[in-house]
């Protein structure tokens, strides 16, 4: 016996969950419900990371997402579809809100209100601020707060709560969060270029004079010079004087390497992010020979350890215990692909010709209808009368 093909238990499930919240609370102390975060107006100001998480959170929300069958794979109804269209905003708004607030401060939470029976009815998506998480580590106490929601306590049975970066399990934190150094360095790059480029890409300098001036020559001087050269101040006519010289200082957009720092700043945002800068319009800098593979990249290093997250999250709070043997809730990454025409053809044509799949199988990826003799599986061979595996020819599988 395996290790885990344990003999599963005979007892009754018992269906009865912490539906209703629990009771009612005061604020505690120092908890501060709508406390924006630090850096939410920084960090996406920074264009490559507002990209970054557009595309990641696009790319989630866009994922259809099936109830299936353990045994068969098939998808099945199941109230989760009702729930989302319930929802005031559609699946694809919860789910990139969901993600852009799991990236942008580490936690992506929704309240899942229920039936009598425990049955999901509608998933309502709770902003970052408008929630509390308390959780005590000694006796391990965990529970939510949701004053615009209810004003009781909510246990976590009832709340899909999204984690990502957590140092205790249950708070998450932000990648502006770690990321908060690198992202102040390509604000102040994006500073540094805009005042640069205001200032009709001029810089500052001094104005020296070979002879002693009085105050009051100093600042007529200053109020000339800045009525014509000063900040915002384009083009012009530069009048100096025989005994006066201009020296410039601070250095030139060329000289600070003003273009190569904002270009390392938005590969170091891809870094973090763990995006080829391909997807992001960064040319020039990627290690992939094809956008198809940089699109497998971002897939298997980015978006399948989100949608494990995600469907773990799912199924452990929007099924019941009775329905957890027999039923999964999935996210169909293979939809992602289909955008390749090339790449989608091959992938199916292989699992045809090698007998894993059967036309019809095939056809209902893709949302095609039956055929007619589709649902066999074959392996080419020279003898056509071979091809079908579960034919009645086979006579070794009859034997067995």
């Amino acid at each position: 016996m395996g290790l885990f093909n344990r003999k599963k238990s005979t007892e009754q499930i018992i269906e009865t969950r912490d539906n209703e919240p629990q009771e009612s609370y005061t604020v505690p102390v120092g908890l501060d419900f709508l406390t924006p975060y630090l850096n939410k107006g920084e960090a996406t100001a920074v264009s490559t990371f507002f990209a970054g998480i557009q595309l990641i959170s696009s790319t989630i929300a866009s994922i259809p997402v099936h109830v299936r069958n353990y045994s068969s794979g098939d998808i099945v109804s199941h109230p989760i579809d009702i729930a989302f269209d319930n929802s005031i905003q559609s699946k694809f708004t919860i789910m990139k809100q969901l993600v852009w607030d799991l990236y942008l401060y580490g936690n992506g939470v929704c309240y899942i209100q229920r039936a009598s029976d425990g049955t999901p009815t509608e998933l309502i998506y709770a902003p970052h601020g408008s929630y509390s998480i308390v959780y005590t580590e000694k006796p391990r106490k965990l529970y939510y707060l949701f004053p615009n929601i209810t004003t009781k306590r909510v246990e976590p049975i009832n709340v899909i709560h999204l984690i990502m970066n957590s140092t205790d399990g249950v708070n998450g934190k932000g990648i502006p969060v770690y990321a908060k150094k690198m992202l102040d360095i390509a604000l102040a790059t994006d500073s540094h270029a805009k005042n640069y480029f205001e200032n009709g890409a001029n810089i500052d300098g001094i104005l020296k004079s070979s002879k002693p001036l009085t105050s009051a020559q100093k600042l007529d001087i200053k109020q000339s010079w800045q009525t014509v050269h000063g900040a915002g101040k384009n083009g012009g006519i530069c009048v100096i004087g025989n005994d006066m010289e201009y020296s410039p200082i601070g250095s030139s957009a060329n000289d600070a390497q003003m273009i190569e720092s904002r270009k390392f700043n938005a590969e170091e945002v891809c870094r973090y992010l763990c995006i080829d800068t391909t997807l992001l319009g960064l040319s020039g800098s990627s290690s992939y020979n094809s956008l198809e593979q940089a699109q497998l990249s971002f897939l298997s290093h980015c978006i399948y350890p989100l949608i494990s997250l995600i469907e773990n999250e799912f199924n452990r709070k929007l099924l019941k215990p009775s329905e957890k043997s027999r039923l999964y809730i999935d996210w169909d990454e293979a939809h992602i692909m289909f955008a390749d025409k090339a790449a989608t053809a091959n992938y199916y044509s292989t699992l045809v010709k090698n007998g894993i799949l059967t036309i019809n199988e095939c056809r209902h990826q893709l949302g095609y209808t039956d055929v007619e003799g589709g649902d066999k599986n074959i392996i080419p061979f020279t003898d056509i009368n071979q091809n079908t595996i579960q034919g009645q020819n086979n006579k070794e599988d009859k034997n067995e």
